[in-house]
């Protein structure tokens, strides 16, 4: 539970400097005309993809060493397909929720204010 918790620490922390860094971008998407759905769906569609490309990655290393990790393993076996399963899908839960509190943030700014403070 706790690598969880700070992986998906650090996903926020990604995703939330990520946004931070396109804010201005947001803002001038919604001057002219986007609307909050339309951000939020760019905001998570960019993050899906690097989340999914990470789980990807994950599940190619474990098929790669669970030669090696069968090793340690005693009564089970190193490649189960239910508990691959079960993690990338606990995963992807954990990033979609991780997303959503930057995407909001996201989309809660004024494009006026934005652009004075530029």
């Amino acid at each position: 539970m706790l690598g969880l918790y700070l992986g998906a620490r650090g996903v926020f922390a990604v995703i939330a400097y990520s946004v931070e860094q396109r804010m201005q971008e947001f803002g001038i998407r919604m001057a002219f005309g986007a609307t909050a759905s339309d951000v939020v769906r760019n905001v998570l569609a960019g993050s899906a993809r690097v989340a999914i490309f990470g789980i990807a990655t994950g599940v190619v290393g474990v098929v790669l060493v669970s030669g090696w990790i069968g090793s340690f393993l005693f009564g089970i076996q190193a490649l189960d397909a239910t508990t691959l399963t079960a993690a990338a899908a606990v995963l992807v839960t954990t990033t979609i929720v991780a997303m959503l509190t930057p995407a909001w943030r996201a989309v809660s700014v004024d494009p006026v204010t934005l652009f004075r403070q530029q």
